[in-house]
């Protein structure tokens, strides 16, 4: 997997920032207050990308069934898996499994936006989590079909701007 330093749409940047200020809380579906899940279609839903959440799902299920996560990301959002990822894609992060089980919206620049210890935080995915940089922590990333460019193949995406350095693998070292 490759990481793109392609910044994200202007309008996930925006409710990124915003969602800063929001306080996490477990199964929080608004600005009073929002969970992981609760935390990406927000942001998306800024964009105007539907992202349908389960009503209600138990305390921590993702450590009974860390597949969770994934299987609502294939089976309901039918979204892509990538492997270059690109600003507005959602990554899965392995937390406290060896599956994706802890969602983040990458926003460009090796920057990506998610919540941990009930706030939410936009962290470089080359700082370290434990004993990992989250860059080794991605399990998938999975890009909105609305945000894909049909007519462009990805081989044909044009290069970074001179303003965005090229992209390094997936666990090298952040650009100077």
């Amino acid at each position: 997997m490759i990481v793109d330093f392609t910044r994200a749409p202007a309008a996930i940047e925006l409710a990124a920032e915003r969602v800063l200020k929001i306080p996490g809380k477990h199964l929080g579906r608004d600005e009073s207050g929002l969970d992981c899940a609760g935390m990406v279609r927000w942001v998306y839903g800024h964009q105007a990308i539907d992202v349908p959440l389960p009503d209600s799902y138990p305390l921590q299920w993702f450590r009974r069934d860390p597949g969770r996560m994934q299987r609502w990301v294939v089976d309901v959002l039918q979204w892509p898996r990538v492997h270059r990822v690109r600003g507005g894609d959602l990554l899965l992060m392995r937390l406290f499994t060896r599956g994706g089980d802890h969602p983040g919206v990458y926003l460009g620049g090796g920057r990506f936006l998610h919540g941990l210890a009930g706030q939410f935080t936009i962290e470089h995915l080359h700082q370290s989590f434990g004993r990992d940089a989250w860059v080794n922590r991605i399990a998938a990333a999975y890009r909105p079909r609305e945000l894909e460019c049909p007519s462009q193949s990805p081989s044909s995406l044009a290069p970074p701007s001179a303003h965005s350095p090229p992209s390094p693998p997936l666990g090298s070292s952040p650009p100077t």
